[in-house]
């Protein structure tokens, strides 16, 4: 892992990698135009592993079939059960034909050549199916097979989907059909079929292939409200287990039925404040980390006379991906090392002295953010190059990350809070938080109202 980290050089970068390793839902805010899409998209790109689109079985590669319309060698499928499809004859009629008879031609074309005529009488002899089976429906299950192996190993053989998807959110996502998709009942001359979106398909993809991460980037991502199409993810993401052999959580969908939530996909949200955006509820803030990309002025114009390094075009070595994936259900395992658990103790009356002025002001948090805070602190120990963490740099992020975003209000409600939490940082030594209280403070003595974004 320490190639892998050595790539991501920056401060920004190394925080929102171990946020992801603690959680996979983060949220990267500011201004326009600071780089927040950009570094999420290199991070994505970094761990980048193609998937081929035809590492599937009968069943789930005849759905993809029957997803994207194809033309089978001119037969069309109907539908997918778990054991046939069904496919129209040139009466317009249907053909119901077994996954297994459609195996056997598929290795005899295999064997003896796409080009070679299968003999009736020895696929009877050799098969494991009745007479009946090998003749009544032959040309169909000819033409099947031959597209399926030629779709396999040839003409299809380069074609590859990528681990990570970049999706911009639109002002009419009010529910969650943008995202999951839905049942359309006039599809298919009426028959009806689940139109499933990118995303969704995504989420398959991810579940077929566990070891390996897969990042889904929402841009913009409060351009609507995300409590109205997201909150289905908020619920499901932390009824997710990692420990081994735990049930797996599913999506309850309207006309498809269960979808996995796989343990494997990451969500980072973009997000701007302008006058066209939506501020996030309390709810939505307290599951994630939340990072603030606020460059400093020298580096926005040092930027004038610097070309690309070409930084954003690496790719990890092979294996890296699936480490990645490895190291994020270790860190989420559980399991606190000894290590970890000296500097936890060190942390501990740093957020007790903060909790005591939050809850003063109904700002106090709970469970779920000290568990975060522990699984933060362990991603941050076992990514670390060098010189281990201390718990003040730890409890600096977390408080800035996880307990000041949800502070927000007027000068009566909040002005004395940051007053003294404004002491708090400056008595631990918090100095990221430091700065991003006195910001607050500043910005509530010019407008009466402050937030963390």
């Amino acid at each position: 892992m320490n190639y892998l980290h050595n790539f991501c050089k920056s401060y920004f970068e190394r925080r929102y990698i171990n946020s992801l390793l603690a959680k996979p839902f983060v949220i990267l805010s500011g201004n326009s135009g600071t780089g927040k899409t950009k570094v999420a998209c290199k991070i994505a790109k970094y761990y980048h592993n193609n998937i081929p689109d035809y590492n599937k079985s009968l069943k789930d590669l005849f759905k993809y079939i029957l997803e994207h319309d194809y033309d089978m060698n001119g037969v069309k499928l109907k539908s997918v059960s778990d054991t046939a499809v069904e496919v129209y004859n040139t009466k317009n009629k249907y053909i119901c034909i077994s996954f297994g008879i459609i195996q056997e031609y598929i290795d005899w074309y295999a064997q003896n050549g796409i080009a070679s005529n299968p003999v009736r009488s020895d696929m009877q002899e050799q098969g494991l199916y009745d007479g009946q089976s090998y003749s009544w429906d032959t040309t169909h299950i000819e033409k099947i097979a031959k597209f399926v192996l030629d779709y396999i190993k040839q003409e299809r053989r380069g074609v590859y989907v990528s681990n990570h998807l970049l999706i911009p959110v639109g002002a009419d996502w009010t529910d969650n059909t943008k995202i999951l998709g839905y049942y359309n009942p006039l599809a298919d001359n009426g028959a009806g079929k689940y139109e499933k979106t990118d995303v969704f398909k995504f989420i398959e993809l991810a579940g077929e292939n566990p070891e390996i991460p897969f990042f889904l980037i929402l841009d913009e991502m409060n351009l609507s409200h995300v409590e109205r199409y997201f909150s289905d993810f908020l619920s499901k993401m932390e009824l997710l287990d990692y420990k081994e052999n735990c049930e797996p959580v599913f999506f309850d969908i309207p006309g498809y039925g269960k979808l996995e939530l796989p343990k494997n996909l990451f969500i980072t949200g973009t997000v701007n404040i302008d006058e066209t955006t939506y501020m996030f509820s309390p709810k939505v803030l307290d599951r994630a980390n939340v990072i603030e990309f606020k460059p400093e002025m020298e580096d926005v114009l040092d930027n004038l006379l610097k070309s690309s390094n070409g930084d954003d075009d690496k790719t990890a070595e092979p294996g890296v991906a699936e480490g990645f994936m490895k190291l994020a259900n270790e860190v989420r395992s559980g399991t606190i090392p000894e290590e970890v658990q000296t500097v936890l103790k060190g942390i501990k009356p740093i957020l007790e002295s903060f909790y005591k002025e939050l809850e003063k002001c109904g700002f106090e948090f709970a469970y779920r953010t000290v568990k975060e805070i522990r699984l933060y602190a362990i991603a941050a120990f076992k990514t670390a190059e060098g010189e281990k963490p201390i718990a003040t740099d730890i409890a600096d992020i977390q408080i800035l990350q996880k307990i000041l975003p949800k502070i927000h209000g007027n000068k009566k409600q909040i002005g004395s809070l940051l007053d003294e939490l404004e002491k708090l940082c400056d008595e631990n030594q918090l100095k990221e938080s430091l700065a991003k209280i006195r910001q607050m403070k500043d910005k509530l003595n010019r407008f009466q109202y402050a937030s963390f974004i």
